[in-house]
Order: structure tokens, then C-alpha cells, then sequence
């Protein structure tokens, strides 16, 4: 290695400046870039998945209205609250799974941008991971019709947490 100031060689590579200039340098191999992108993508991934959980919530309380304000037209047409309401199920459920899957989804993301606690961040890449699968997995259960509207978010969230989880296991020597 050679110093990028004066252009001598190197010969102590573990030390931090050259013994000929003085110009500081980083004699570590610099590893954290891998980590920064895990960092990021699992930080949009927990961020994708408030917004789909946030979406769920909204559409389950929005049916939840309807049919309190249309009770009964649902009732004379034989339509009761419980058989209304398991239709929207699927959405109370995508939508509380995806909002906690976000919480331990940004602690893992700025606890890795901190180095610190890899299985934590490791952890919760995969929390991410499986709730954008089990979303993929309730709207196909309960057939909403507007499903390539979510996965338009959900492939995303899906690739994201998928390649943080990579990426974090490929930096673990960078957690401390």
C-alpha cells in the first residue's frame, strides 16, 4: 500500500499514518459499507411496512363504517355483522402484524447503523421479512381485489429485508 499523499510505500500497514509524511490514513480494511446498505434497506423495509400496516388499519376501520352506516340495507338483504366483518378481517390482520413487524424493524436498522447487537438487527430483518409474507399470504387467503396495489409496496419490502438480512450476516465481524 502506498500513501496517498507523498507516494511512499507503506511498510507498517497496521499503523495509522505514514512514517514519512504523517498523513493519517485508515489502515483497516473498511468492511461497513455493506452494513450502511443493510442499514438503509432495512430502515425502508420497516418503513414499507408501516405503510402497508397503516393501510390495512385504515381500510378495516373505514368497512368497519360502512357497514355501521348501512346496517340496514346490510340486514334486509340477510348480511349480519359478523359475517361482514370476517370479510375485512384480512385487513385488521396485515395491518397490526406489518405496524409491530415495523417497531422492531427501525431498532434493528439504527442499532445496526450503531454497530451494535447483530443478532437484535439480524432478528428483526427477518420479523420484516415474514410480515411482508404473511401479508402476501392474507390478501391472496382473502382474495382482495386490489392486491397488486399492496404488492406494489410489498415486493419491495420483501427484496429489502431479504438482502438486509444477507448483508447483515455478511458484516457480522463489524458489530461490536
Amino acid at each position: 500500500m502506498n500513501c496517498v499523499e507523498c507516494g511512499k510505500e507503506i511498510v507498517d500497514e497496521t499503523s495509522s499514518f505514514c512514517a514519512y509524511c504523517g498523513n493519517p490514513f485508515d489502515s483497516k480494511k473498511n468492511k461497513s459499507e455493506f452494513l450502511g446498505i443493510a442499514t438503509i434497506l432495512l430502515i425502508i423495509a420497516s418503513t414499507f411496512a408501516a405503510t402497508l400496516g397503516i393501510i390495512g388499519l385504515l381500510n378495516y376501520q373505514a368497512n368497519v363504517a360502512a357497514y355501521t352506516t348501512n346496517l340496514d340495507y346490510y340486514l334486509s338483504i340477510g348480511v349480519g355483522e359478523a359475517e361482514y366483518m370476517a370479510t375485512f378481517l384480512g385487513f385488521l390482520l396485515f395491518g397490526i402484524i406489518n405496524v409491530i413487524a415495523f417497531i422492531p424493524g427501525m431498532i434493528g436498522g439504527f442499532l445496526s447503523l450503531l454497530k451494535k447487537r447483530f443478532r437484535f438487527s439480524l432478528i428483526s430483518s427477518i420479523i420484516v421479512l415474514c410480515s411482508s409474507l404473511a401479508t402476501f399470504i392474507i390478501i391472496w387467503y382473502y382474495g382482495y381485489g386490489y392486491a397488486d396495489i399492496v404488492l406494489m409496496s410489498e415486493i419491495p419490502m420483501l427484496v429489502f429485508s431479504f438482502l438486509s438480512i444477507f448483508l447483515i450476516n455478511k458484516s457480522k465481524k463489524d458489530f461490536v
